[in-house]
């Protein structure tokens, strides 16, 4: 591996040459971007800018999804907090699981001193595939205490159709 020389300023001294691999060099740099958006305050952590520009991308939040294979069944939990039954949208289509919805946030008074909100608001779509496995026939979706369940019957497995094959004599060639 090929190494690079280049001259950086550190805390101690103006111009100190060192040896650095192209690893070391991606490394620093990684470090100066982390080091800058903390420095502004846009949060703390590897790459912080990211995370929202990924949350903002999805309009505001989507909610966390649980699968669980029990007693015969595939269950589907997705948590979804201060939502009602209403305001839900429930869709079984061939081999996927739509869970839509949107959250709204309430007026919020401004004299009340907050400074900050973390709260997610704002549409939400989640798109799950289904496992073949599964009879979307016998979906069945309920709601309490805030988490969404979508309940699937499993089909039980069945054994690919074989056949016995004889064996023929090859076809001539012409020419």
């Amino acid at each position: 591996m090929a190494t690079t020389t280049v001259a950086r300023p550190t805390p101690k001294a103006t111009s100190a040459i060192t040896t650095r691999t192209p690893y070391s060099l991606m490394r620093a740099l990684s470090d100066d971007i982390e080091s800058f958006f903390n420095d502004v305050g846009m949060g703390v952590g590897r790459w912080p800018l990211a995370s929202r520009l990924f949350e903002t991308a999805h309009a505001g939040w989507l909610p966390a999804v649980e699968v669980q294979e029990k007693d015969g069944k595939l269950f589907f939990r997705a948590d979804l907090p201060g939502m009602t039954r209403e305001g839900i949208k429930v869709e079984v289509g061939e081999h996927v699981l739509t869970i839509e919805g949107e959250r709204r946030e309430s007026s919020r008074d401004t004299a009340d001193g907050y400074y900050r909100t973390e709260r997610s608001y704002g549409h939400f779509s989640r798109t799950l595939a289904l496992p073949e496995v599964v009879k979307a026939d016998s979906a069945v979706a309920t709601f309490k205490d805030g988490v969404l369940e979508v309940a699937f019957e499993i089909a039980a497995p069945t054994a690919p159709a074989t056949r016995q094959l004889p064996i023929t004599e090859p076809v001539p060639v012409t020419k």
